[in-house]
């Protein structure tokens, strides 16, 4: 964009990082990650390859991912266990 003098505007990413508050944000992901134990299962889900082509290490992976979704699926208010991506 362009104005009337020929200046144009420029809004860089920094700039959009800043005013998003993406920073300060991806901080306090990080520190609710630590605090609910979830950047300890994504590392341990990390160690296991889903690109692979062989099956037995694949379904090990499987396993892996089952496991920590069933740990981390929720209760409802209800009492019923929310929806998980839990493969058996």
């Amino acid at each position: 964009m362009v104005d009337e003098n020929g200046i144009s505007l420029r809004y860089t990413s920094s700039q959009r990082n800043f005013e998003s508050g993406l920073s300060r944000y991806r901080k306090v992901l990080e520190r609710e990650k630590e605090r609910h134990g979830i950047a300890a299962m994504e590392a341990e889900l990390s160690q296991h390859s889903h690109k692979t082509n062989n099956c037995e290490s694949y379904l090990e992976y499987l396993r892996v991912k089952a496991r920590l979704a069933q740990e981390t699926s929720t209760v409802t208010p209800s009492g019923e266990t929310g929806s998980s991506e839990c493969i058996t």
